[in-house]
């Protein structure tokens, strides 16, 4: 039977799991759109290679993709904070009770 002190170490174990994969598909997503849109510059593009602006509607469509997914990383930390937060008040809960 595992201890209330060991279940929270586990969801901890659990958060770092998560952590590691999200960073490692985010990081996969970024150069899946960066290669994408490198192979959409045309050599017409090459000198206006500036989002938004004169470039094919693919080359735009891989700039807009790449601004919603930098906007992601900026949560991370929220969450990890918030679930440290709960770890730490349920590890205060299960010392109250002793």
């Amino acid at each position: 039977m595992i201890t209330k002190k060991a279940q929270v170490m586990a969801n901890l174990g659990g958060l770092a799991i998560g952590l590691a994969t999200f960073a490692l598909v985010m990081v996969v997503a970024f150069l899946v759109i960066a290669n994408t849109q490198d192979s959409t510059i045309t050599a017409g593009d090459i000198a206006n290679s500036v989002c938004g602006t004169n470039g094919t509607q693919a080359f735009n469509a891989t700039c807009d993709l790449q601004s919603a997914a930098a906007t992601v990383p900026g949560w991370v930390s929220l969450v990890v904070i918030v679930a440290i937060g709960a770890m730490i008040l349920g590890m205060l809960g299960m010392f109250r009770r002793q």
